[in-house]
């Protein structure tokens, strides 16, 4: 009986180490995608600043 009860700990410890490894693995890929997110909005908006002046500059 001792021997049932260690191998379901056992194997309950794995189980909880996976769920919290593929949990952490989806919070990294959740962070990468707002840091991409964050460096895009930054890109298309020095881009829009730039078409902005190019088009002041234009009209003066």
């Amino acid at each position: 009986m001792d021997f049932t009860l260690l191998e379901l700990l056992k194997n309950s410890l794995v189980l909880i180490n996976k769920t919290a490894s593929i949990a952490r693995f989806h919070k990294i890929e959740t962070d990468g995608e707002l840091i991409f997110q964050q460096f895009y909005s930054k890109v298309c908006f020095k881009t829009f600043l730039k078409k902005l002046k190019m088009n002041i500059n234009l009209t003066i």
